[in-house]
């Protein structure tokens, strides 16, 4: 595949897929502040060298108080999912650029 970096500015996030950002999680300070709604389908995301940031740990909650902000929509709760399997979308919606 080609580098999807190149055809970024450096400045640029790309996400392949989004959600209602309300639907999947309960909001806090960097979702109310950034007030996109976006919630981050982590399946796909690229970023420059000047957006690492993007994948910046949580070192203001727990585990289990991130976990407790996430909210499976129906279809992944009749499947496999649990709030869990969702950290490194929430995570990476709550870190974008802009958010904090």
């Amino acid at each position: 595949m080609f580098d999807v970096t190149d055809h970024l500015d450096r400045r640029t996030v790309c996400h392949n897929g989004q959600d209602m950002a309300g639907n999947r999680w309960r909001y806090d300070r960097f979702f109310r502040r950034d007030g996109r709604h976006i919630g981050s389908c982590n399946w796909f995301a690229a970023a420059s060298d000047w957006c690492v940031d993007l994948w910046h740990p949580l070192d203001d909650l727990t585990l289990e108080e991130a976990v407790a902000n996430i909210f499976p929509i129906v279809d992944e709760t009749q499947g496999i999912v649990d709030p869990s399997h969702l950290i490194d979308d929430y995570t990476l919606s709550r870190t974008s650029p802009n958010s904090g």
